[in-house]
């Protein structure tokens, strides 16, 4: 269960890390995002 529940927040830090990089290099539409959260 630990071991789960760390892949998960690797998976949720690398999301986080490809959006900041994505919106350094353009603007994300809100529709992405909102399709993000919906996703989580």
């Amino acid at each position: 269960m630990i071991g789960l529940l760390f892949l998960y927040l690797e998976a949720v830090v690398r999301v986080q890390i490809k959006i900041y990089r994505f919106q350094k290099e353009k603007p994300v539409h809100r529709k992405f995002l909102l399709e993000l959260l919906v996703w989580h």
